[in-house]
């Protein structure tokens, strides 16, 4: 029964996935996936992940196959995750944004839209804390 009910969810989160026709959908990431661009501020890395615990993984917008075909699927910022103080005992208590700058590269690699891009640099810009309520 257990089994069942597992090939259900699975079938339906894919379902709902495929009906996006938004430019960008939800995805998930892992927690090593942000750390490249939390690189680029070091000093705020440092400071997050002496403060807080994360969750294993959160939520990014992920680019739609219907908007760009070669980049379907892609996630980027704002990446979302939550966390709690260090060492804390009770739930997940903020929500933690990392939020990007997104530069979209043709084949050339200059700067365009993102419906004719090939490729695509995210540049770390600002993290936001929220308390969950």
């Amino acid at each position: 029964m257990k089994m069942f009910i597992k090939r259900i969810l699975l079938i339906t989160s894919i379902f709902s996935l495929s009906c996006f026709s938004n430019l960008f959908a939800g995805g998930s990431f892992i927690l090593d996936d942000i750390k490249p661009l939390l690189d680029q501020a070091p000093q705020v890395k440092a400071y997050l992940f002496s403060t807080l615990d994360f969750d294993a993984c959160g939520s990014a917008d992920r680019i739609g196959n219907n908007v760009n075909p070669r980049l379907g699927g892609a996630r980027v910022g704002p990446y979302c995750i939550n966390a709690r103080p260090k060492g804390s005992k009770s739930g997940n208590i903020f929500e933690i944004c990392i939020n990007t700058d997104i530069d979209f590269r043709d084949k050339k690699g200059k700067s365009c839209e993102l419906d004719k891009a090939y490729s695509f640099k995210e540049k770390f810009l600002s993290v936001e804390i929220k308390p969950l309520k």
